[in-house]
């Protein structure tokens, strides 16, 4: 578990699996997200996914984070690695999205 280091605010939770997903495409945040968090936040989080996917060298699609006031973002990816090696998808397809739970 990481406590991001820019605002203190943000902690990543324990991943509930194992996975080869890389958050190597689009970065997208839903609106209400961008309403929400500052920039700082919102590009502390994807640092943060970057290095995690780096150190573990692919994670779960499905990654939680969680703030001191009990709020929880989901960060999810589309495409496994596999998936992009394959050919089979086109690059718009792969993304991941930042977004509250309600929006998932």
């Amino acid at each position: 578990m990481t406590t991001l280091e820019c605002t203190g605010v943000w902690t990543r939770q324990p991943q509930e699996k194992a996975g080869n997903y890389h958050f190597s495409g689009q970065f997208l945040a839903t609106k209400e997200v961008v309403e929400t968090l500052t920039a700082n936040e919102i590009l502390s989080i994807y640092q943060d996914i970057k290095a995690f996917v780096k150190n573990q060298n692919g994670v779960d699609y499905l990654q939680v984070y969680a703030d001191e006031q009990g709020r929880t973002l989901y960060l999810i990816d589309q495409l496994t690695k596999d998936m992009i090696e394959s050919g089979e998808y086109s690059p718009l397809d792969n993304h991941c999205t930042l977004l509250w739970p309600h929006q998932y």
